[in-house]
């Protein structure tokens, strides 16, 4: 008999409820560049655990300025655990805006691991200006010229057509030197987040373009990490960069998620795996979390150049 109450403990325990996910913002409109509060709680029963990362830099179309976990609370009336993201946006553009869900992935040891979201929200953008600024202003009575007022204006007019004439004069001459500039290339940190933000906010995977999705965020990660090691990351392999990063020292966890990131890859890219949306958003995910762990080594490679 007590090996039957056991056991059925055991049972109970091993399968817990899935955790329960909330957000919510702390206002659903505001101004342009003003910051918006972003509250996510993870209620959960003893026994989950949860792999917890703070944001990227963006989230959606909004530019995350601070994002912290709290240490997880026991709230003894529910017999649950408590876990709770606070983090700070703002979008520099005006309409409705959406913040997706984040995933976050979790487990009880028993089995696989499990990839849950957050519910989506959606907060509007308003123009800072009040409505009575908007409106144009009355038409004041015009102020009527002198000879001498025309005179100079017809001056000035003749000085900027001479001026005007000589920048193309100048243009003309150096036509082919310019033709051979080309602008310097972003900050590495910079053009990997503009370029993972196009690619993510793309119709490819809609349209059902798999494969090229994993290929072009795998491009992306070696031309990024290839420009924070000085390597020919272009040329190289996903295996090939990865060995020679095992040889030097490299950010915590960060080998980690290249490796994780490269086999979610490699397995579309060369298995024809086909993968689910939670693995679509995983790779994704991985590839932030490699940024976000060399986000030190890129301000310091920035700091040195421009000391």
């Amino acid at each position: 008999m007590k090996w039957l109450v056991l056991l059925l403990q055991f049972g109970l325990w091993a399968q817990a409820a899935d955790p329960v996910i909330t957000a919510s913002v702390d206002r659903e409109q505001a101004h342009l560049g003003d910051k918006v509060i972003l509250s996510v709680n993870i209620h959960f029963e003893p026994g989950w655990q949860f792999d917890l990362e703070p944001l990227g830099d963006t989230l959606g179309e909004a530019t995350v300025h601070t994002s912290s976990w709290n240490k997880p609370e026991f709230i003894r009336e529910a017999g649950l655990q408590k876990l709770s993201l606070t983090a700070e946006l703002s979008w520099f553009t005006l309409g409705p805006k959406r913040i997706p869900p984040i995933a976050f992935k979790a487990g009880t040891g028993q089995e696989s691991d499990q990839v849950f979201e957050s519910p989506e929200i959606e907060v509007q953008i308003v123009s800072t200006l009040e409505p009575e600024d908007q409106t144009p202003s009355d038409s004041k009575p015009q102020i009527g010229m002198s000879g001498l007022s025309l005179w100079l204006i017809a001056g000035v007019i003749l000085l900027l057509v001479l001026l005007i004439g000589w920048v193309i004069w100048r243009k003309l001459r150096s036509k082919d030197d310019e033709a051979d500039w080309e602008p310097p290339p972003l900050p590495a940190l910079e053009e990997v987040n503009l370029r993972l933000k196009e690619l993510v906010g793309s119709s490819i995977l809609k349209e059902g373009r798999t494969k090229q999705f994993y290929v072009e965020i795998s491009v992306i990660m070696r031309h990024f990490i290839g420009r924070v090691f000085d390597l020919p990351g272009d040329e190289m392999t996903s295996f090939e960069i990865e060995d020679r990063l095992r040889a030097i020292r490299t950010p915590a966890g960060f080998i980690d998620h290249q490796s994780d990131f490269n086999d979610l890859c490699d397995r579309v890219k060369f298995a024809k795996y086909e993968p689910s949306e939670a693995e679509n958003t995983e790779v994704v995910n991985l590839a932030y979390l490699q940024v976000q762990a060399l986000k030190p080594l890129c301000e310091e490679v920035t700091d040195v150049e421009v000391g």
